[in-house]
C-alpha cells in the first residue's frame, strides 16, 4: 500500500477515533448519578427542609443548610399595567401588578 493512501486512511481513522472519544466523554458526563450520590443529594435536601421548618434552629444555620442545596434564585415580575378605561377595577390607582415568578436553581 502506498504511503499517501496509508496516511489518508490513518488520518481518517484518527478523526473518527477522536469523534468517538468526544461522544463517549459527553455521554459519561450526562450519565445518571450513582446511588450513593443520589442518596447524598436526598439527605442534603431533607436536612435543609427540616431545618427550614424547625423554629428552634437559628436563621444563620438555616441559611447555611439552604446554601448547601440552592445555587441561585431568580426573581422576575412583569411590569405593572394600567387598567383600561371603562373598567370598574380601580384598585391601586388603576394599576394592576402581575404575580412574580421565582426560579430556583439547585446545586444538583
Amino acid at each position: 500500500m502506498p504511503k499517501e493512501i496509508f496516511d489518508q486512511l490513518n488520518e481518517r481513522i484518527q478523526k473518527n477515533k477522536q469523534a468517538a472519544q468526544i461522544a463517549l466523554d459527553a455521554a459519561r458526563e450526562a450519565a445518571p448519578d450513582t446511588a450513593d450520590e443520589i442518596q447524598d443529594k436526598i439527605t442534603r435536601l431533607s436536612d435543609a427542609l427540616r431545618a427550614l421548618q424547625d423554629d428552634t434552629i437559628p436563621v444563620s444555620l438555616k441559611n447555611q443548610y439552604l446554601k448547601a442545596v440552592i445555587e441561585r434564585i431568580d426573581y422576575s415580575r412583569p411590569a405593572s399595567i394600567r387598567a383600561l378605561q371603562g373598567t370598574t377595577d380601580r384598585r391601586h390607582g388603576g394599576w394592576s401588578t402581575p404575580p412574580f415568578e421565582l426560579q430556583v436553581h439547585m446545586r444538583f
